[in-house]
């Protein structure tokens, strides 16, 4: 009878004898392009029986390729579920011999990884060293559910729209000089003054409509992933500078080579915070004179809202967006300039 593998820590000894398969590969590389990814949304990515994409990522997580952990968590199991990346260049190497380009793989990214272990934040011993770590492991959840759902949405298309390109991290970051401002108590002061403001968006993405009218075929983004951990001042100072850098002075052909955005969208994590950003984001020091609908607000309740599910005799709550991907694509955006909901499909 097969032992059965033990889940907080490896133990290749007890491993069935299993191939790494372009299966495999595919897992390793969705992984690198994401960084960070959930059991859940794995499954759904790649495409095929979800239960043989479970296997490799046992075989895969035994043999050292790929680590995971879990979050601590109230209730039954008091764990969620695996979260998978890279900390082995190993893994990077097997797609350099499959053929990937060496260029587009993260390197860095996976030795930081590595020395950073994340593996071990439901250590005891460690919980107060990993408290900055599970705040920026959820950031980064966040950025990846908005990918994994734009990427599902735009499969399950036919063919309507698809995800030209996304990009995150430090080859998005930018800056603008722009005049300098302070935000107290809702009120907005503006000096004679300069000063240099990072764009740092957390996500860059192209969604391309190829039965469209040459000119309406390309639809570009920017979002931001607001968990409500940076103040309001700080958030309002980020918007302000997307607003100069894409507006005011059009940096965005030299530094990105696009012509116009669409939006810039932000993803808080309630309705109260997309609330007092979108207020703040109406002032005229912030999107000028006639308030600029160029950003876009929504909650992460459309997205996390649960759903009962049937799971044999007894019923399950879900998350709606992994019932339900194309909740992405729905009328669920708020701009400055109006109540109207949008979509990005629109």
């Amino acid at each position: 009878m097969q032992q059965r593998l033990r889940k907080f820590s490896r133990d290749p000894e007890h491993l069935p004898k299993r191939l790494i398969t372009e299966r495999s590969l595919k897992i390793i590389s969705l992984i690198n392009e994401y960084h960070f990814l959930p059991t859940s949304l794995i499954i759904r990515l790649i495409p095929g029986n979800q239960r043989i994409t479970q296997r490799h990522l046992q075989t895969l997580y035994h043999k050292g390729f790929i680590n995971r952990f879990a979050f601590p968590k109230v209730g039954a199991g008091f764990v969620g579920e695996f979260v998978y990346y890279l900390d082995n260049t190993h893994a990077l190497e097997l797609l350099v011999e499959a053929g990937a380009g060496s260029d587009v793989l993260s390197w860095d990214k996976v030795r930081n990884n590595r020395e950073k272990k994340y593996c071990d934040i439901l250590d005891a011993s460690l919980s107060d060293d990993m408290q900055g770590q599970l705040l920026f492991l959820n950031h980064e959840l966040m950025i990846s559910r908005f990918h994994s759902l734009l990427q599902i949405a735009c499969n399950n298309s036919n063919g309507q729209v698809v995800l030209e390109n996304w990009k995150q991290g430090s080859s998005l970051w930018s800056s603008v000089s722009m005049p300098a401002f302070s935000y107290d108590d809702r009120k907005f002061q503006e000096y004679d003054k300069k000063e240099t403001v990072p764009v740092r968006p957390d996500g860059f993405f192209t969604l391309f409509f190829p039965f469209r009218s040459e000119e309406k075929q390309r639809a570009h983004f920017f979002y931001e992933a607001d968990r409500n951990r940076s103040s309001v001042s700080r958030m309002v100072k980020k918007l302000r500078a997307y607003y100069h850098f894409l507006v005011k002075q059009r940096k965005q052909e030299q530094v990105y080579g696009i012509s116009d955005v669409k939006a810039v969208l932000v993803e808080t994590i309630d309705n109260d915070s997309a609330d007092v950003l979108r207020e703040a984001a109406q002032k005229p020091v912030v999107s000028g004179l006639e308030s600029s609908p160029l950003f876009w607000f929504t909650s992460s309740s459309f997205f996390t809202k649960k759903q009962p599910v049937a799971d044999g005799e007894s019923v399950r709550q879900l998350p709606l967006y992994l019932l339900k991907p194309d909740v992405i694509f729905k009328k669920i955006w708020l701009t400055v300039v109006s109540n109207t909901l949008y979509s990005l499909i629109d």
